[in-house]
């Protein structure tokens, strides 16, 4: 439940809310959650407000972080430069591992505190070298 629903709140015997009006609902068409402002619900105002350079910039940051997390640096030849290091599964489970969560493996990552046992960085050579076989760094385990 978030912090602005208050279907929690005590009703009387008519259903109305004890503390006051019947809250507001959102005014989009066909939804049916309380406004939380602006007359929209919590998703719509997303939504609405929050451009797509946003979004562009929290995924951004979301990743940094688990760089960070793991060293930021390629465990096979020890390329640094972001844009081109990714999470590599070392088990190779991963697209077993894709189909049992949904969103980006970075907030994964995160909410699990960026588990070490099955997962490292690489650059995307190295990945995909590794998934053909060997890496010719020769560091790859």
């Amino acid at each position: 439940m978030t912090t602005w629903d208050i279907s929690h709140q005590a009703r009387d015997e008519n259903g109305k809310f004890i503390c006051g009006e019947t809250p507001r609902l959102c005014s989009i068409d066909g939804c049916e959650r309380n406004h939380i402002a602006k007359g929209l619900c919590d998703i719509h105002y997303r939504y609405e407000h929050y451009d797509s350079s946003y979004r562009v910039n929290l995924y951004t940051r979301m990743r940094e972080d688990v760089l960070s997390a793991y060293g930021h640096a390629c465990e096979c030849c020890g390329l640094t430069e972001s844009v081109f290091l990714s999470i590599d599964h070392i088990n190779g489970n991963g697209a077993s591992h894709r189909k049992e969560y949904h969103g980006s493996i970075y907030q994964w990552l995160r909410q699990h505190d960026y588990p070490r046992d099955n997962f490292r960085i690489l650059c995307h050579n190295c990945n995909f070298a590794v998934r053909f076989g060997d890496c010719p760094h020769g560091q790859d385990s």
